[in-house]
């Protein structure tokens, strides 16, 4: 497993935060899959990166908490005659939004399991 390291979050008032990200985001039709340990849900994936993802989640998840996550891509043929392409990283969570009922969160890729060339044909 590859460590990518940590990236402090910085925002500045003159140039908006979306210009100074490392990685441009997409928002694929992906299912997205979380586990804190204890349980495994579905999330709604909202956008992804190289650097990281935000989700949609039924429940809320502790601030710099750990997860595992599962991406499954479909469209993407590397050898899976379905077509569909497996990511497993272990990601920490970097922002949490809950408010009117909706739950954010942003996480950060901390290490690939398997998938991390089939992310990187997704966002690209």
């Amino acid at each position: 497993m590859r460590d990518l390291g940590a990236r402090p979050a910085a925002r500045s008032a003159t140039v908006p935060y979306s210009e100074k990200r490392r990685h441009p985001r997409q928002s694929p039709l992906v299912r997205c899959w979380i586990a804190d340990g204890k349980s495994t849900l579905y999330a709604r994936l909202r956008d992804v990166s190289l650097g990281g993802f935000c989700v949609h989640a039924p429940v809320s998840f502790a601030l710099h908490s750990v997860l595992e996550v599962a991406l499954v891509v479909t469209g993407l043929h590397h050898g899976d005659p379905n077509g569909a392409v497996a990511v497993r990283a272990r990601v920490r969570v970097v922002w949490i939004d809950a408010h009117d009922g909706d739950r954010r969160l942003g996480a950060q890729f901390t290490d690939f399991v398997i998938g991390e060339s089939a992310l990187s044909e997704l966002v690209r």
